[in-house]
C-alpha cells in the first residue's frame, strides 16, 4: 500500500512511520508545498498528520484554525480531486 503522508516529519508521523506494518510511504512537508502542488499519483491512501500543536512562543489562533482545519481540508479536496480526475 502506498501512503502519503503530510506531517510525516512531526511526531505522530514519526512515529507512525516507525512502528507501521507498512513502509512504502511518501512524505509531503506542507511547510513547502502547497496542497495543490502535491503530487498525488500512485498514492492509495493518504494519511494526514500535519498539525499545529504546543508553541512554546505561542502561536496565533489564525495560524491554528489556518494550519489545522483550512490545510487539513484544501490537502483532502486536492486528493479528492487527483483521484476523481484519475477514475474518469
Amino acid at each position: 500500500m502506498k501512503i502519503l503522508i503530510p506531517g510525516s516529519s512531526g511526531f505522530i508521523g514519526t512515529n507512525f512511520k516507525q512502528y507501521s506494518v507498512h513502509k512504502d510511504f511518501r512524505d509531503v512537508d506542507l511547510l513547502v508545498v502547497k496542497p495543490e502542488d502535491i503530487d498525488f499519483s500512485g498514492a492509495e491512501t493518504v494519511l494526514h498528520l500535519s498539525a499545529l500543536v504546543h508553541q512554546m512562543q505561542g502561536a496565533p489562533a489564525e495560524d491554528y484554525f489556518r494550519i489545522n482545519t483550512d490545510l487539513a481540508y484544501e490537502t483532502a479536496r486536492q486528493a479528492k480531486s487527483t483521484v476523481s480526475a484519475t477514475l474518469s
